[in-house]
């Protein structure tokens, strides 16, 4: 029941056609709807594994048919350690109805504002959503983040959400369950 519409790109990974985008023939990658995507539009996402991680740095909303149906799992290090979901550098950027995990950080916010509806944040490493800069704002709205694990190579961390460097952050009926260190971490933020 995800509306459709000139500016909704369409994702699944399991499609075997001719992507042009449309629910009808998505992309077979989140990357390739992303990239497609304009600026205010959607990426609707089917039922199955994305074994690719998500960077966006445009306002978009990113939204999967359920977070038990849609998993993200492939991690960059292009911000460090190695993240699952990253937004930077814009605002107006919603993410719902997806799940996020695998070995790396979650969901990293870095100098952006955005909003996590009905997500999951599962079996993280080191921290499940990293909220960091004077400039991010993130909403986590009837989420869950947990289980995150701590880095392997000290077992330290293992934060459920971080708020770091003047990030503000707002958890609205959402739960924080069996993160290995602390469920929220802040500082100056």
């Amino acid at each position: 029941n995800i509306a459709d519409g000139p500016s909704t790109m369409g994702g699944d990974p399991s499609f075997g056609g001719a992507e042009t985008g449309t629910q009808a023939a998505p992309f077979t990658t989140i990357a390739a709807a992303l990239a497609a995507v304009p600026s205010g539009g959607r990426v609707a996402l089917a039922a199955g594994d994305y074994d690719e991680p998500v960077v966006i740095d445009k306002p978009l909303e990113l939204v999967g048919r359920c977070p038990s149906m849609v998993t993200i799992r492939g991690t960059t290090t292009d911000f460090g350690p190695p993240v699952i979901v990253a937004v930077w550098d814009t605002a107006g950027v919603m993410v719902r109805g997806v799940r996020s995990s695998g070995a790396g950080v979650g969901v990293l916010v870095l100098d952006a504002e955005v909003t996590l509806q009905r997500c999951a944040v599962q079996q993280s490493t080191e921290v499940g959503v990293a909220a960091v800069g004077a400039a991010t704002v993130v909403a986590i709205e009837h989420s869950l983040v947990a289980g995150t694990l701590p880095r392997p190579s000290n077992q330290s961390f293992g934060h459920g959400i971080d708020a770091l460097d003047g990030a503000r952050v707002t958890v609205v009926a959402s739960a924080l369950s069996a993160n290995h260190e602390a469920g929220v971490w802040a500082s100056d933020a």
